[in-house]
């Protein structure tokens, strides 16, 4: 991932997103984060999704903040300190961890993966509790997406998105369980189960 390009950028991040609690609703019930769940915020950057995860996890629930720009996670830790939240500042693709999640969510991160592919090979199943989910979300359409990287600099131009049709059968080619997707011009979801699919 970009570490130093979000490094840089990590002051003025939060005015530079615009929230909507509907989007992240519908993204949370697809991954079933409920009371007592683990989970896994993959990119968390400025801990935008942690109020949100921690409304619906309780007292009772954990999350592991994942980032590997630590001026990002600064951000996050001065926003948001909790017994029930620990801050890693390591890249999720090459870490080397055996800890299970309830859900695992890569909320407005996925095309800044070297390689997506691999990291979600990666994580589900070895990262997911049995019935499990992950969920690759973002709040705007594909083609905006694309676009506002490709404006914002050389590091990031080419971080793209594919459509959830494309980015799917990788991943089932790839023995993938996807469980759903969708997309259109204002939202963009792929869920994926622990379970892998039967080599054919």
């Amino acid at each position: 991932m970009s570490a130093a390009f979000f490094d840089r950028i990590a002051g003025n991040w939060d005015s530079r997103n615009i929230i909507d609690k509907k989007k992240i609703s519908l993204a949370l019930d697809k991954a079933a984060v409920n009371k007592g769940s683990n989970i896994l915020d993959v990119g968390t950057g400025t801990g935008i999704l942690i109020p949100y995860l921690q409304e619906r996890i309780g007292s009772t629930g954990q999350i592991t903040a994942v980032d590997s720009s630590k001026n990002m996670l600064k951000i996050a830790k001065s926003k948001y300190c909790s017994e029930n939240i620990t801050y890693l500042n390591e890249d999720v693709e090459t870490a080397d961890s055996s800890s299970k999640y309830d859900s695992i969510i890569l909320f407005n991160m996925f095309p800044h993966l070297k390689d997506g592919l691999g990291t979600v090979k990666k994580l589900s199943p070895n990262n997911l509790k049995n019935g499990g989910k992950l969920v690759i979300f973002h709040s705007l359409g594909r083609e905006r997406i694309n676009k506002i990287h490709k404006r914002a600099g050389t590091e990031v131009e080419n971080h793209k998105l594919m459509s959830v049709d494309s980015l799917s059968a990788i991943f089932k080619n790839s023995n993938i369980n996807v469980l759903e997707r969708f997309e259109n011009d204002e939202l963009y979801m792929i869920l994926i189960g622990s379970k892998q699919l039967n080599k054919t």
